[in-house]
């Protein structure tokens, strides 16, 4: 590791750049302020721990011209997602790029906590993310919130979610997109742009196109959601719900779904 700053001290970085550093940033606890930071490869011989930011425990603050690109293999994803947020308080994102990442789950981003914190991006923009697992670009475990607002997120692939993948039988966590547009994901088996699972989905002026699964739910895959306000799905594939695969979840009136391969929507009891 570069910089590790443990004991609720806190991290003030501005202009900074790291190349081919596996672990370059590791904070647990205080408040945090990054500005025009940038965080290009991995390096050789990077082992497991590939993260390019680990925040820690009630770790929080603001991330302001964020750059991660280019860690890990897109062919063979695996180790850790360059940006991980464990059990932080509530962090914001704003004017970040990510592109180029891969992991073995969230290639690009993962949020996991127990807590009723926040993750907020906004102004960003994703591409060509990939994850051996779950969340080609991001990652949401367990519970809390991912809110997005004027993000893109193109390119992506995983298992399960290419582009975003949130799911967990013991929380709920809340996936929050206004004026997101996600394109060209593709899941190896369900969700190929978004696969949710007990979620709360708001929904705002939301775009999904372009994207593929070789099971269900080329688009979006639901199950036990709770979804509000309206999206676009069109021009997505899948062998089932090539827009929408929702079970135990109803679709309100503002989500335009049309234009998909072989159907629409498929809805299960």
């Amino acid at each position: 590791r570069v910089l590790f700053v443990d004991r609720s001290v806190g991290l003030t970085l501005t202009g900074t750049t790291f190349t081919d550093c596996p672990r370059p940033v590791h904070v647990n606890g205080g408040t945090i302020a990054f500005d025009d930071v940038e965080i290009v490869g991995l390096g050789t011989d990077p082992g497991a721990e590939t993260y390019a930011i680990l925040l820690g425990q009630d770790t929080e603050g603001t991330i302001t011209g964020l750059t991660i690109t280019d860690r890990g293999d897109l062919d063979d994803p695996a180790g850790a997602s360059p940006l991980q947020l464990l059990n932080t308080g509530d962090v914001t994102l704003d004017d970040a790029l990510f592109a180029r990442n891969a992991a073995s789950s969230g290639g690009h981003v993962t949020l996991r906590t127990i807590l009723d914190s926040t993750l907020t991006i906004t102004d960003s923009r994703f591409e060509d993310g990939a994850a051996d697992n779950s969340g080609g670009a991001i990652s949401v475990d367990l519970g809390g919130e991912l809110a997005l607002s004027n993000v893109e997120i193109d390119g992506g692939s995983a298992r399960y979610g290419g582009l975003i993948e949130s799911s967990s039988t013991t929380y709920t966590a809340t996936v929050r997109l206004e004026d997101v547009t996600l394109t060209d994901g593709s899941a190896s088996i369900e969700g190929g742009c978004l696969r949710l699972r007990d979620v709360i989905l708001p929904s705002t002026n939301t775009s999904l196109s372009g994207c593929s699964a070789v099971g269900s739910g080329g688009g979006l895959w639901i199950l036990n959601g709770t979804v509000i306000g309206d999206a676009t799905i069109s021009g997505n594939t899948a062998a089932s719900g090539g827009g929408v695969y929702a079970d135990n979840t109803p679709l309100p009136l503002g989500f335009f779904v049309s234009g998909n391969t072989p159907d629409d929507v498929v809805t299960a009891p």
